[in-house]
Order: structure tokens, then C-alpha cells, then sequence
């Protein structure tokens, strides 16, 4: 069953900054680029310092890329229930 997923942005101090909502197909992949754009509505760099939180309608693995902007060295972060 396709799965509904709020993506919520929430600041350093622990307030949600924004949020929005996407679709992700049963048993399928969805990437999000620039996920704090996405939730902000910016179409350039946001600045924003905090977290995603994921909730979703149908159980799912969430995991998210940082890429440093100044090395290009990549890292992943896994989901936490």
C-alpha cells in the first residue's frame, strides 16, 4: 500500500520549522533532494540548522546523505525509530 510521509523540519531549539507531506509507492524508492528547500518552500540555501522527522502512514527504512559542502566528502544517516 503506497505509504503517506510527513516530512517534518524541526530547529535546533526543538520547534517544527515546517513540514510537508509526500507519497512514496508500496515497496518502492523515493528520493527527496534538498529536503529542507522541499519543506521550507525556498528554492535557494536555507541556512537551517536541525533534523527531518519522518512519520509515515505504512512501515519504512529511512536513511539520508550530508554531502560536506567545503570537502564534497560524503556521509549517510540512518533512521532511528
Amino acid at each position: 500500500e503506497e505509504a503517506s510521509v510527513r516530512l517534518e523540519l524541526v530547529g535546533s531549539g526543538g520547534n517544527i520549522l515546517g513540514a510537508t507531506t509526500v507519497q512514496v509507492p508500496s515497496k518502492g524508492l523515493r528520493q527527496i533532494d534538498n529536503v529542507a528547500r522541499l519543506v521550507l518552500a525556498q528554492a535557494g540555501a536555507t541556512g537551517v540548522r536541525g533534523y527531518i522527522r519522518v512519520l509515515s502512514s505504512q512501515p519504512m527504512h529511512v536513511w539520508a546523505t550530508q554531502i560536506d559542502n567545503g570537502t564534497d566528502d560524503p556521509s549517510i544517516v540512518m533512521g532511528t525509530p
